[in-house]
């Protein structure tokens, strides 16, 4: 068995990166961006991160949360419609 599988998350400090996309609507418009998500999850979950958003969508967000419960995210986002 993984220590991963083993232990529940937020044992351990954890460094992170993930790239996400969003595709949805923002003011009733369709919208698609990339997120890159970076941070650390400290010993005992808390989460301190950026998301850095581009494309169809432009802005950073940080990120207050705790593994597996959730959290704040702040920051401001705009709408690239150029196009």
């Amino acid at each position: 068995m993984s220590a991963t599988a083993a232990t529940p998350p937020g044992t351990f400090k954890d460094v992170f990166t993930s790239k996400l996309e969003f595709a949805g609507t923002v003011g009733g418009k369709p919208a698609v961006a990339d997120i890159n998500y970076r941070g650390v999850a400290k010993i005992g979950g808390d989460i301190r991160a950026v998301m850095a958003v581009s494309n169809g969508l432009v802005g950073v967000l940080r990120v207050n949360a705790v593994v597996a419960e959730g959290g704040s995210y702040v920051g401001i986002l705009w709408l690239n419609d150029l196009d």
